[in-house]
């Protein structure tokens, strides 16, 4: 798979998730377990594909904090006992936007 097809994944893995969290505030996200898994796959898989992209593309995209990524991807994966859900409201509220439009912006090229 090429960075342009991991991009292209990602970028469906963040509408999927989209489409779960779509009119979900904090408070009915943080009572739902089926929603909080759900939405944790997603950000498994999204964090997972970024971590294969390529030097180059991430070299060339450097407004994504990369090394935060595969931190989270690290802590979900190996530490999946201890989430915060707090902080994986924020990660989709915050971050998961700005990836989005970082990749979107780079896949029109």
């Amino acid at each position: 798979m090429n960075d342009n097809e991991r991009i292209e994944h990602i970028l469906y893995v963040i509408d999927c998730l989209d489409s779960f969290m779509f009119s979900a505030n904090e408070g009915q996200f943080l009572e739902n377990e089926q929603l909080k898994f759900a939405c944790y796959g997603c950000l498994v898989m999204i964090s997972e594909g970024t971590i294969l992209l390529s030097k180059e593309l991430k070299e060339e995209l450097n407004k994504i904090q990369w090394s935060q990524l595969k931190g989270f991807r690290n802590r979900v994966i190996h530490e999946y006992f201890r989430i915060d859900w707090k902080i994986v409201w924020n990660i989709i509220q915050i971050n998961i936007p700005i990836l989005k439009f970082e990749l979107e912006k780079y896949n029109k090229l």
